[in-house]
């Protein structure tokens, strides 16, 4: 729908993430059995917040790093992430309110903000 009404082709998904089992949702689970089935989908992949195992956080900050630092350092992340990918050239942003593989952690209300926030000043 979004590649339709927009008439753009890439959308952005969380690695590690289960959107279902058509083509274009298995490309953008980021899970690494999907490769396989990559094809020219127009699915970049950016990592999400996961302070458990953070993808972040420095290592002599590890027991100190709090969900707000993961928070802020993934919407960096994905601000880059859109910059690199022409932002202008992305239908969507793909996420999960409870993501499946993930199910103990779920997007601070921050996280969600600042996703809305990344699309906006990206002209998403």
């Amino acid at each position: 729908m979004a590649r339709h009404h927009t008439g753009r082709r890439k959308v952005l998904s969380a690695y590690r993430s289960y959107h279902g089992g058509t083509q274009l949702a298995v490309n953008m689970t980021g899970d690494p059995r999907r490769i396989p089935n990559d094809d020219d989908a127009g699915v970049v992949h950016f990592l999400p917040a996961y302070t458990y195992r953070s993808y972040f956080a420095p290592d002599s900050q590890r027991g100190s790093w709090t969900e707000q630092d993961e928070s802020q350092a993934a919407l960096a992340h994905l601000k880059q992430v859109l910059e690199l990918e022409r932002g202008t050239s992305v239908a969507a942003i793909v996420l999960e309110g409870i993501p499946e593989r993930l199910a103990s952690t779920r997007p601070r209300r921050d996280t969600w903000k600042g996703c809305a926030s990344c699309a906006m000043s990206t002209a998403l």
